[in-house]
Parts: C-alpha cells; structure tokens; sequence
C-alpha cells in the first residue's frame, strides 16, 4: 500500500542498481579525470530551506525536512560516505543546521575534488491544492505527496524507510530511551503572549490554551528555530499523546513514539501533512473542527483574540 509518492527500500535498492532510473529525483555526472576524491560522494542542495524566507525566524521544519529527507535518500543509493553543499542558501538557525549535520558532517565543500557530484533537483511547494497531477510535476521532494491527500501511510511499505530516517537523525543526537508518559501541547506562540485582536491573524492561536494545560496536565511545549535539536526530539519522544492546531510545530510528531496525535482544523481545511506524518510515525490521528464562531457543541471556535478551546468538551483519550 502506497503513502503518497514515498519512497521504499526496494525504491533504494533498484536506484542503486540502476541510478538512471531516479533522474527524476537528482542528476548524477562522474568525472574521474578532473577529481581527486574518488570514494565520497557529494550531494549539491538549492535550498537547505525550500520555500522559507531569508529570516531565522521563517525556517520551518517541515520545509526542511521534505528536502533533509530527499538527501537522506539519495544517500542511500550510493551506499557511499556522503557530504552536501548548498547552491543558494545554507541551514539557517539551529534546528537547521542540526539537522543537516546529522547526515553530513560538513557542508563546505568544493565539488570539483569529487568523482561522484549528484545535484538534487530544486523543487518548490504545489502550486495549487490539488496534488492530482502532483506525478506530471516530477518534484524530487516526495514528502509533499502527503500534503492535500489523505493517505493511509500506517499500513504502508513506505514507513519502514521514514522510521529509519527517523531513527538515524534520533540517534544523532539521543544516546538513551525517553518513555512517552505525558500529553504534550505543541504551541503555536509562547504561553501567555498576547497579540492584537484579529480574527484572520489568529485563527490558528491559542487563545486560552493555559486553561487546557492545567485542567489537563499536560505539558507546553513550543519550539523555535534557535532551539537544540536533541531538546526537541527529548521533548517529543516523552509524548504519549500531542495536541495542536494546525501548524509547522505539528510537523515535530515526527519524533514521536507515543500513541496518538489530535490536530485542530477547520472543516473546510483539506491539509493533510500531520495526518500521514502521525500515521508514518505509528500514531494514530485524529481532527477535531474549530468552529468559525461560539457554539455551546464545538469543543474549540474562533475570536479575535485567537481560538478558544471549551475544556468541557475536551477528550485526549
């Protein structure tokens, strides 16, 4: 059963036989006369951040890791020791930079030492909502296959290969086991920040989400990219059950290794990225609706001071 346009081990091992057969994915060029490192292999990356803006506080996870995990593919195919360059913009922050140097030990590099270059192709979110025709775009980032459709990626081959790209960056950074044992929030502002009343800039803030914390005991977290890497995946992996709306932050269940994921959404919300991460992860997902005004039967609706979740109605079992 297929997860969007997700890779597999056997995807791996028949590029491995045959590296014409990903051209859709990266363009691999040797030149043994002109080089002097013939066993390493150099990945060239456009953007460590596809479709982020050029500011610390615009990176986004999940942007990162749909080209973090092309490369982290591409790396297997060549089943060789593998470093990146970046072509336009290097890891920006942290979390980014972490990240990247989990599956590389350096990012500065002069590709011409290199017998084997293989240049990533650049690739940008959809254009549209519409994935349907999301094979005629050819984009090498297949994570994005899960953003608009709903896949059932639990049941799938392809999450053998997520969970051992999960696992490599893990043990990158964690040496011992966290037991998941708590609910964890997963914020989209700090706890307690205020912002000015708007209902079309925060319709996906919290407005009182401290009331839900300590009636529920769960624990806040919110993340941003200056963080350590090894603090967000620690934080994670100790969730048995997260909590958010939809957001970037939600892309961290990634780490999870706990039993279910609630996302809030609005019903005419077609985005579906969380929904088959959690499943890729093991999770299992559920939406909960945000109505768009008060309403005694929504367990959250929308203010202008952001959404409001009604602790009467809430369930996180």
């Amino acid at each position: 059963m297929s997860c969007g346009y997700m890779p597999t081990f056997s995807y791996i091992e028949g590029c491995g036989a045959n590296i014409t057969s990903c051209n859709c994915d990266f363009v691999h060029t040797y030149n043994p006369k002109r080089c002097t490192i013939k066993n390493d292999t150099v990945i060239v990356v456009d953007k460590a951040c596809p479709g982020c803006a050029r500011h610390i506080e615009a990176q986004n996870v999940w942007h990162i890791v749909t080209k973090l995990y092309t490369a982290w593919t591409t790396k297997l195919v060549f089943n060789t020791t593998t470093y990146v360059k970046f072509g336009m913009r290097s890891p920006l922050g942290r979390i980014s930079n972490e990240l990247w140097h989990s599956i590389s030990p350096s990012t500065s590099y002069n590709t011409a030492h290199f017998c084997n270059v293989v240049v990533l192709r650049k690739s940008t979110p959809p254009p549209t909502r519409q994935v349907v025709g999301y094979a005629k775009l050819k984009m090498p980032d297949k994570l994005w296959s899960l953003s608009f459709v709903k896949h059932k990626c639990f049941q799938s081959s392809s999450r053998l290969l997520w969970a051992a790209f999960v696992q490599s960056l893990v043990r990158s950074r964690v040496s011992d086991a966290v037991r998941p044992v708590q609910s964890c929030f997963l914020l989209r502002k700090p706890l307690g920040a205020t912002r000015p009343p708007s209902r079309k800039k925060n319709q996906r803030v919290e407005a009182n989400a401290s009331l839900l914390i300590r009636e529920y005991n769960m624990s806040p977290l919110f993340f941003t990219p200056r963080d350590r890497l090894e603090y967000q995946i620690r934080a994670m992996r100790a969730c048995k059950i997260s909590v958010g709306i939809h957001g970037a932050q939600m892309m961290n269940v990634m780490w999870m290794q706990g039993e279910h994921v609630i996302e809030y959404d609005y019903a005419n919300s077609i985005k579906y990225y969380y929904k088959n991460i959690a499943e890729l992860a093991g999770a299992t997902h559920v939406k909960r609706t945000i109505c768009l005004h008060q309403n005694t039967s929504c367990s959250s609706y929308l203010t202008e001071t952001g959404v409001i979740f009604n602790v009467d109605f809430m369930h996180f079992s």
